[in-house]
């Protein structure tokens, strides 16, 4: 009797230690201290979508401190659940009549984060749309259509018979005062300018005579003129929005002007060119990086094209225009 209670004894010591054991090896769970804020966001939708109510959907995200993750995503949100948090805060405060400006701050942050990020750009259009309205502010106009535009390259470049909102047609035919006026005076001064080809090394390869000729008779008659404006003008090369395009293209690179001492030059002039390189001074672009949309080489069959801008030079009043692709013939 003894040895039977000693042996379930030792049994029973045995199994407490193996959970002991257990409990000591077993993986603990990061801790979630914005678990709650998971739980508000999601809560929020579900109760915006039910009522439309977006002050009661901003109370429930600010009460579970939202303000403070606005700078920096805390480590326990995964990357898209934080941009999801952020851009439908944004956008419930744009539904508000009160607040609605305190979104714009918001939606730049969720842009940047993530600037492929389709819908951010139409919510921001739209925000920027009611300032507009608001306060008759003609730069938050701008910005809107800036906005749109970068939308309808986004949808267009999945679907490119996408059909789009009407209000960002709209907006984006759209001129402002200052394209408008430019335009007007670009016609005015043609009839003073003739074309005459840049001297340069290789410039005979850079254009056609004829075209240009005709293009300038063309333009001087305002016969079938169509200005286009970039959708994407930035002086930054590292802009996330532009490198959501050139992110395309991985042979890209800055345009640069080599320049070389005339001695040097004499001397290099045999060697092959990247040898030759070497010894020039190189000079890279470093602002005005734009990004048009057309179709530049009239092949409907092969779609939309987009493109940096390449300059030529129409002398005479020593005007500089944007060649291709600033106007369409």
């Amino acid at each position: 009797m003894k040895a039977v209670i000693f042996k379930l004894i030792s049994l029973i010591v045995l199994v407490a230690c193996a959970s002991a054991n257990a409990a000591e090896t077993a993986p603990v769970a990061p801790p979630m201290p914005h678990a709650a804020l998971m739980r508000a966001h999601d809560a929020a939708v579900k109760a915006f979508k039910a009522d439309r109510d977006a002050g009661q959907a901003v109370k429930l995200l600010e009460d579970a401190s939202v303000k403070a993750i606005l700078d920096t995503r805390p480590e326990d949100i995964p990357d898209q659940k934080y941009v999801n948090i952020l851009n439908d805060y944004a956008f419930f405060l744009s539904e508000t009549a009160e607040r609605l400006e305190e979104a714009e701050p918001v939606l730049n942050r969720v842009i940047g984060m993530s600037p492929d990020r389709t819908p951010a750009y139409l919510n921001r259009g739209d925000l920027l749309m009611k300032i507009f309205g608001k306060r008759g502010d003609i730069g938050s106009k701008k910005k809107a259509k800036a906005d749109y535009l970068m939308y309808r390259e986004l949808v267009q470049a999945k679907k490119p018979d996408a059909r789009l909102p009407d209000r960002v047609r709209e907006l984006a035919e759209w001129k402002t005062p200052e394209q408008a006026a430019e335009e007007e005076e670009m016609f005015r001064i043609s009839g003073r300018i003739h074309f005459r080809a840049a001297k340069c090394d290789g410039c005979e390869n850079l254009y056609d005579k004829k075209f240009c000729n005709e293009f300038l008779n063309d333009f001087q008659s305002r016969k079938g003129i169509e200005f286009i404006y970039p959708f994407l003008n930035t002086d930054d090369w590292n802009d996330p929005r532009l490198r959501t395009f050139t992110g395309r293209c991985p042979d890209l690179e800055l345009n640069k002007v080599l320049t070389w001492e005339p001695r040097i030059s004499e001397f290099t002039r045999n060697l092959p060119p990247k040898e030759r390189e070497e010894y020039a001074q190189k000079y890279y672009a470093s602002y005005g990086f734009r990004l048009y949309r057309a179709d530049f080489d009239n092949n409907v069959g092969n779609g939309i094209e987009l493109s940096f801008p390449r300059f030529f030079v129409f002398q005479g009043l020593s005007i500089m225009l944007p060649f291709f692709p600033d106007f369409a013939s």
